[in-house]
């Protein structure tokens, strides 16, 4: 057996949530993350470190926010076989298409490099992203997946949907009746049906240095600039500032 010590270096982003670590496991599995049984070796609050004992067999190390994103937000680390203790470190990063995830510092990995893009498109889906500033909180995005997570629902086909207003925080937004509101680990609000979810993100004006002067212009760019997103933002006759996208994945849900 072996130590493995892993430090959350603490950050605003996804400060409230602790992050899960699984190392695979097929004979004491409790979770399968992409196909891979897993078994729970703890959890880490922000700022944290925590110290677990593992095999000196090579597995796959997996961080994830919780079991309903698991698929796509997490992070995977390949530990390889050996009797060293080994000491890994990193911190949630600011992603709001794959939920804000942990990440670890200095990965080269290829296996580590493809599973990040694959959470950053998490399915074949249309994305439509919807930005508005909030006057004192910050900034909230406003997410809508076609075909992307699925909520577990019964819809009513034969009768037409009602408009419904839901509340998160200082955010109202107005769907159909058709949407349940669901708890989803990263983000602000998540309603769905089963063929659409939406999901809302609050960033903070102290997430960085002078965030609190953006323009709604200038935060739909930075997400585009930072996601590597060829999209270009769009603003609908009433004002709302908005881009799509569409993006594939072969990951499994």
């Amino acid at each position: 057996m072996r130590n493995l010590t892993i430090q959350r270096e603490k950050s605003v982003v996804a400060c409230l949530a602790k992050i899960k670590v699984y190392i695979e496991d097929p004979a004491a599995s409790e979770l399968t993350i992409q196909n891979v049984p897993c078994r729970k070796l703890g959890e880490i609050k922000n700022g944290e470190t925590k110290t677990f004992e593992i095999g000196d067999e090579a597995a796959k190390l997996y961080v994830i926010g919780d079991k309903l994103s698991k698929n796509y937000c997490n992070e995977v680390y390949q530990i390889p076989e050996g009797t060293e203790d080994l000491s890994l470190k990193g911190k949630n990063q600011y992603n709001p298409f794959a939920g804000n995830p942990f990440r670890f510092h200095g990965v080269t990995d290829p296996l580590t490099l493809e599973n990040r893009k694959k959470g950053s498109n998490r399915g074949a889906l249309t994305m439509g992203i919807s930005i508005a500033v909030g006057a004192t909180i910050g900034i909230i995005v406003v997410i809508c997946v076609a075909t992307g997570i699925i909520i577990s629902g019964i819809l009513n086909s034969d009768r037409e949907a009602e408009s419904k207003t839901f509340t998160a925080e200082d955010m109202k937004i107005t769907l159909t009746d058709e949407f349940i509101t669901v708890r989803q680990e990263g983000f602000t609000a998540c309603y769905g049906t089963g063929d659409v979810t939406v999901l809302a993100t609050e960033e903070a004006f102290s997430l960085m240095a002078g965030f609190s002067s953006y323009t709604i212009e200038d935060y739909g760019n930075l997400i585009l600039q930072n996601n590597t997103i060829g999209a270009t933002l769009q603003t609908a006759p009433n004002g709302l500032v908005y881009f799509e996208y569409e993006a594939t994945s072969d990951a499994t849900y």
